[in-house]
């Protein structure tokens, strides 16, 4: 849920971001409002009644607004930085429910700006249907999820749209296809409809903090058994030991695994 804050009232839910923003002399041409939004569980079960004062603003408080270097990274390790946080082992092996949307945010979804409202948006109808995911379709073809890539799974082949302009390819949409390719799996980069999301064995989605994660039911209809499938948790593995080897150990020569 969306939170506008007048910012002439001393108290309500934007009263320590404004303090903050006052502080710190964060400048900004809107200085009469500010918008936040809820930090919602990263996977699901997000509660639409958390307070905005729980939040993080849009397009402001980014550290290269504020003046000083030594303040600079000190407010941001502070204030605007968290641990990563990944799906806990139970719910890897168990899989979440995802809802679907229409994808109606611009046509230039590739670049990675500040001004995200249309996927927080659209994140906002998982949380309040207590759904990890948003999955998103466009003119009938599967783009991407508010805030992830998205892989199907049909008979054993792993596919996912390729990159364009209406997708915003992440580091672990690389990682996926690089693993597919290093350990003999499958995989087709090709426009996907929605009936073959809807009807596929298995779908997952990929990010930072997801990591790889499978959806096991959509709009409320099971995906495959229910479960999460075999090609996921072989992928699943796959990038466990990639991230040990590689990731924490700093090295990307090699992604055979």
């Amino acid at each position: 849920m969306l939170a506008e804050v007048d910012a002439a009232t001393d108290d309500g839910p934007g009263s320590a971001l404004r303090a903050f923003a006052t502080a710190n002399r964060v400048v900004t041409p809107y200085s009469s409002l500010l918008v936040l939004v809820p930090r919602p569980d990263p996977f699901c079960c997000a509660s639409t009644a958390q307070s905005a004062s729980a939040g993080f603003p849009i397009g402001l408080g980014f550290p290269s607004l504020l003046e000083g270097e030594g303040r600079r990274a000190a407010q941001w390790e502070r204030e605007m930085s968290n641990p990563l946080v990944t799906p806990p082992r139970e719910l890897v092996e168990k899989g979440a429910a995802a809802v679907s949307a229409q994808d109606n945010r611009w046509l230039r979804c590739d670049i990675k700006s500040i001004s995200l409202v249309g996927n927080v948006l659209l994140r906002q109808l998982s949380a309040e249907a207590g759904a990890a995911e948003t999955i998103l379709f466009r003119d009938g073809k599967l783009t991407e999820a508010s805030a992830s890539n998205v892989f199907i799974v049909r008979r054993g082949v792993i596919q996912s749209p390729p990159k364009s302009s209406l997708i915003l390819a992440g580091i672990t949409y690389d990682v996926v296809a690089e693993l597919a390719a290093a350990n003999s799996l499958p995989l087709e980069f090709k426009e996907i409809t929605e009936m073959e999301v809807r009807t596929a064995d298995e779908i997952w989605v990929t990010s930072s903090s997801r990591e790889v994660f499978a959806i096991v039911s959509l709009d409320g209809a099971k995906i495959g058994d229910g479960r999460p499938g075999p090609v996921f948790r072989r992928m699943h593995q796959l990038y466990q030991v990639f991230k040990q080897k590689v990731m924490r150990a700093g090295k990307r020569e090699a992604v055979s695994v």
